[in-house]
C-alpha cells in the first residue's frame, strides 16, 4: 500500500496490521474524538498510538511509510530490528497471548524460496533445539512454510561484542577472560553434541546487562550428518563459510572437514579483538589476511597491549596456532587456561551499558569516558583511532562519528561481520583521517633517518663556506677583524 495521505488511510493501516484488536482501535479512536484530534495528519495519528502505548516506534514508522505487511507473524508481533546479515533480519518481537519477548530472524524475501537459504534455516533450529546450555541462546519456534520463513529465538537484552567494543572501547584482560571463559563452555557443550558452530566471531556473542555472554547464529553449524549440498556452491564446488577474520586456517582450506579446534581458533581471534580493536590479521584485503593465515603468525597481543600479561598472551597465541595440533585440544581446556585472569571486576559490565549512546548515562560522550573495565594502552599501530584509551579499528571509530541515531547505530553493529564493516561507504571516507596506514618498515626508516643526517651536514658545511668567505671579504676590504684587535691591545706578558 502507498504512504497514507489522509487519516482514512491511516485508520485503515492501523487496521490491516493486525497488531490492534478492534476494540483497542475503537477505544483508541473515540478517545482522540472525544480529545479533539480528529483532523490529526498520519505521522501525528501514529506518533499518538506510539505515546499511548499500542504502537512502538519502529511499528509506527512502517505504518507511516505505508508497510503494513510481515508485522505480524503467526503469534508474534515485530517490534523492532535489532539486526541485519546476508540472509535476513532479526527482530526483536513479542508472543502476542504471552507477551514473551523473543528474538525473530526473517529470511530475507529473495531467499524465500531459496531451498538451501531455508535449509541452513531449519538446520539452524535442529541444531539449536539439541542444546540447552545457559551461553547458548534458545530456540522456541520455527516456521519453514511461511513466506518467508521465520525462525524463533530467546530475545537477549544486550549488544554483541562487536558493537561493545565499536561503542566503548577495548576491554580489560579480567572483562575478556570472563567473556572468553563463558564462550567456552558454550562451545564444550556444543562439541559433546557433535556440532561445531564454525563462524565463531565477536557479531556473534551477544553480553547481556548481567555479564552473561550467549552464542547465536548456528546457521552453519557442522553437524556428524552434515548434508554436504549445504557447503557446496551450484556447480558442486566447495565454498568458503566463515567469516575471514576468525575462520582457521584449514576451514579456509576446507570448510566441512574441521572440527571443534576450528572454534577454539576463531575464539582466540574473538579474545584478541576484544583485546586489540581490530581482528589478529587486518590486512585490507580479504585474500591477504587469508594467505597470512596460512603462513604466519599475528603479533603478540601483548606488544600491542603492555598490560597484558605474557603469560595471558601466550594463551591467545596458542589458541591462534596455525597447525590445529599445536592449539588447545579441547574447549574445556581453553575454560582452565582462562581461569586465572576470568575474576570478577568492578563495572563489568554495567559500565560498558553506561557508555552506550541512547542508553541511561550521564550524557558524556563515550570516548571521554573512563572505567576499569575498558582497557588503557598507548597506541603502536598506524591507521587504529583510539576511543576510551584504547586501540579501536579505524572502521568502527568512523562509524561512531557518522550521521545517525545512537540506537541505529548499536543495532547496526550488533550483526555486522567485521569483514564487511572493513569496507568504508564512499560518505564515510571523507571523515577518514589522512594517516599512514602502516607503520615504515625498519629499512625505510633507516634510509630516512641517513637522508636527515646528510642534509644536516650539508647545512653545517654551508655555514661554515659562508664564514670563511665574509672574513676573506673583510681582510680585502681593510677591515681588522675583532679578534685581532683584542690581541693588539692586550698586555705583553713579562
Amino acid at each position: 500500500m502507498p504512504r497514507p495521505v489522509s487519516l482514512t488511510d491511516a485508520i485503515e493501516l492501523a487496521r490491516k496490521c493486525g497488531l490492534l484488536d478492534d476494540g483497542a482501535l475503537r477505544q483508541f479512536l473515540s478517545r482522540t474524538k472525544r480529545d479533539g484530534f480528529g483532523e490529526l495528519t498520519p505521522e501525528a495519528f501514529f506518533a499518538q498510538m506510539v505515546a499511548d502505548e499500542l504502537l512502538t516506534p519502529f511499528q509506527a514508522r512502517q505504518l507511516t511509510e505505508g508497510r503494513w505487511r510481515g508485522l505480524v507473524l503467526g503469534n508474534y508481533h515485530l517490534q523492532a530490528r535489532i539486526g541485519k546479515g546476508g540472509m535476513g533480519q532479526v527482530f526483536r518481537g513479542e508472543h502476542v497471548r504471552l507477551r514473551r519477548p523473543v528474538a525473530i530472524k526473517v529470511l530475507n524475501t529473495d531467499l524465500a524460496d531459496d531451498a538451501v537459504a531455508i535449509a541452513r534455516l531449519q538446520r539452524e533450529a535442529r541444531a539449536t533445539a539439541t542444546l540447552d546450555h545457559p551461553n547458548i541462546v534458545k530456540v522456541f519456534d520455527i516456521d519453514a512454510e511461511h513466506a518467508p520463513p521465520y525462525l524463533v529465538m530467546e530475545y537477549v537484552d544486550g549488544l554483541s561484542l562487536q558493537a561493545i567494543v565499536a561503542l566503548t572501547g577495548t576491554l580489560c584482560v579480567e572483562a575478556t577472560a570472563l567473556c572468553g571463559r563463558q564462550i567456552a563452555s558454550g562451545l564444550a557443550h556444543a562439541a559433546a553434541a557433535g556440532l561445531v558452530h564454525r563462524d565463531i566471531k565477536p557479531a556473534n556473542l551477544l553480553l547481556d546487562r548481567l555479564g552473561l555472554v550467549k552464542i547465536l547464529d548456528l546457521g552453519i553449524v557442522l553437524l556428524r550428518e552434515d548434508a554436504a549440498r549445504l557447503t557446496l556452491t551450484s556447480d558442486g564446488q566447495s565454498s568458503l563459510l566463515g567469516t575471514v577474520d576468525y575462520l582457521a586456517p584449514e576451514q579456509a582450506l576446507d570448510s566441512h572437514r574441521v572440527d571443534g579446534r576450528a572454534d577454539i581458533y576463531a575464539l582466540g581471534g574473538t579474545l584478541y579483538f576484544l583485546l586489540a580493536g581490530h581482528p589478529p590479521f587486518d590486512d585490507v584485503v580479504p585474500h591477504h589476511r587469508l594467505a597470512r593465515k596460512q603462513t604466519s603468525e599475528p603479533e603478540p597481543i601483548h606488544r600491542l597491549r603492555p598490560d597484558v600479561p605474557e603469560e595471558f598472551s601466550a594463551v591467545i597465541a596458542r589458541m591462534l596456532a596455525r597447525d590445529p595440533a599445536d592449539r588447545y585440544q579441547s574447549a574445556l581446556d581453553v575454560t582452565d587456561a582462562l581461569a586465572a585472569w576470568a575474576v570478577p571486576v568492578t563495572g563489568f559490565p554495567e559500565d560498558l551499558f553506561a557508555q552506550v549512546p541512547g542508553q541511561e548515562w550521564s550524557g558524556v560522550h563515550p570516548a571521554l569516558a573512563k572505567s576499569s573495565v575498558i582497557g588503557y594502552s598507548p597506541s603502536r599501530r598506524h591507521g587504529h583511532l583510539r576511543a576510551n584509551g584504547s586501540d579501536i579499528h579505524a572502521t568502527l571509530a568512523v562509524m561512531l562519528t557518522a550521521e545517525v541515531s545512537p540506537a541505529d547505530l548499536a543495532l547496526s553493529l550488533a550483526d555486522t561481520a567485521p569483514s564487511t564493516a572493513l569496507t568504508l561507504p564512499p560518505t564515510m571516507t571523507k571523515r577518514m583521517p589522512k594517516r599512514r596506514m602502516e607503520a615504515a618498515p625498519p629499512s625505510r626508516r633507516w634510509l630516512g633517518g641517513l637522508v636527515a643526517l646528510t642534509c644536516l651536514l650539508i647545512a653545517i658545511l654551508g655555514i661554515a663556506i659562508l664564514l670563511a668567505s665574509g672574513a676573506f671579504a673583510a681582510r680585502r676590504a681593510g677591515v681588522v677583524p675583532s679578534s685581532e684587535i683584542l690581541r693588539a691591545v692586550a698586555p705583553v706578558p713579562n
